[in-house]
């Protein structure tokens, strides 16, 4: 019996409480019947019960008392945390429990929960887990390997701006740099910036706790997500796909800012640039699993006009990937993308996703169910069922329902 173990950030570029709710199903649709899902939400935010027992009906997640809500804060001590969770450790100690399946791994309190469980960790250690995550440590380790983009740790402003004057006096810059603070998510405070004004006016209008990187930009074409498992000295690659972006390309969304919306199965990339992918990833992957990580492990890349591919950045942890990739190993899940062709002009994502729920989500019993990413005209998903043959035929009758929504 494992821990699946999910937190809600409040820089995650939800707005709304339902947008959170949904990451809560998506999490659960890794978790087998007897997991427990443990769900870190602000007070207030309800678990998504009725929607997890529609993914039963399909065959998969926990059964719902297998289900917390606890409300951890790395602000806190771990005794203040313990107190305040008490009910639900305690009850989580009468599990006979495993393994720690954590889809975030820099919290203290995360730590904290597993040495207080006495459960394996997928991560090994605290200090692992966070120099693996901490964005300086791919810049570590491209300076060794090569093919990430140089960059700087910084954390003041003179530094960033130091930073930036030595990146713009290389003969070979590109003239862009990209500020990626430590604390954000899916790349919402990461700005791109053009000049020396740039990078004074960012650090100025930011806090910024604990700093950052400052790295040299590069314009991209496709942004590919490259995932591994690592487990018993062996590295196992799990796919390459391609990942969205909100009011996309060729650079991050709008200027300055990036909103990642999920990823497209399987990546469109040419066989060459796939095979640069996996020959600049996997040193890495080494590397990790040598200082002694195990578990899943991610790394997003671009890809230039030129068909140059930088590494951009190392996720040590399950990411939104994960998901699809997970259901399918258990043979119950497809993934799928749609085009604007196959989707009716106006036809806005709420619309096209009451649709597909009026389709697959009934209380009687459900047929599948299914996991979604709508942006800039791309609809990506993972279509989950009871068995492979469910899935055809629920593929088949979202191809139908498409054309009946196109017509």
């Amino acid at each position: 019996m494992d821990v699946y173990y999910h937190r809600i950030e409040g820089f995650h570029g939800l707005d709304s409480i339902k947008g959170i709710e949904r990451y809560g199903k998506r999490a659960a649709a890794l978790c087998n019947w007897e997991d427990v899902l443990l769900l870190d939400y602000y007070p207030g935010i309800k678990i998504p019960i009725e929607e997890i027992e529609l993914l039963n009906t399909a065959g998969l997640g926990p059964k719902p008392q297998n289900i917390f809500a606890v409300n951890f804060s790395s602000s806190q001590t771990w005794e203040q945390n313990l107190q305040k969770n008490r009910e639900v450790i305690e009850t989580l100690e009468k599990f006979p429990l495993k393994r720690f399946m954590p889809f975030t791994s820099k919290s203290p309190v995360v730590h904290d929960l597993v040495k207080h469980l006495n459960i394996e960790y997928t991560f090994c250690t605290k200090e692992l887990a966070f120099w693996g995550e901490d964005k300086g440590s791919l810049i570590e380790l491209g300076q060794k390997y090569g093919h990430v983009p140089l960059g700087f740790t910084c954390h003041s402003k003179s530094e960033f701006i130091e930073a930036w004057q030595r990146l713009a006096a290389r003969d070979d810059f590109t003239g862009e740099a990209v500020i990626k603070p430590f604390q954000g998510a899916s790349g919402l405070l990461s700005t791109i910036v053009k000049d020396k004004d740039g990078v004074e006016a960012f650090v100025s209008n930011h806090e910024l706790p604990g700093g950052g990187v400052i790295q040299e930009w590069h314009s991209f074409v496709a942004s590919p997500s490259i995932n591994y498992w690592v487990h018993d000295n062996e590295i196992e690659e799990l796919f390459i796909s391609d990942q969205i972006f909100e009011d996309a390309p060729p650079a991050y969304g709008k200027e300055g800012t990036c909103i990642h919306r999920g990823n497209v199965f399987p990546s469109n990339c040419s066989r060459d640039v796939i095979e640069k992918i996996r020959n600049y990833a996997r040193p890495i992957v080494e590397d990790f699993m040598q200082r002694g990580y195990c578990g899943p492990i991610g790394f997003d890349t671009v890809v230039t006009k030129q068909q140059q591919v930088w590494i951009v950045e190392a996720n040590p942890r399950v990411t939104g990937p994960h998901y699809g990739y997970f259901a399918a190993k258990k043979k119950k899940a497809a993934a799928f993308r749609l085009s604007n062709e196959q989707i009716k002009e106006g036809t806005t994502p709420q619309q096209l996703y009451q649709h597909l729920q009026d389709l697959f989500l009934t209380k009687e019993g459900s047929e599948g169910y299914f996991i979604y990413n709508f942006s800039n005209g791309k609809f990506t998903g993972v279509v989950l069922g009871k068995s492979r043959e469910n899935i055809d035929h629920i593929y088949t009758v979202l191809q139908q329902k498409l054309r009946e929504i196109r017509d």
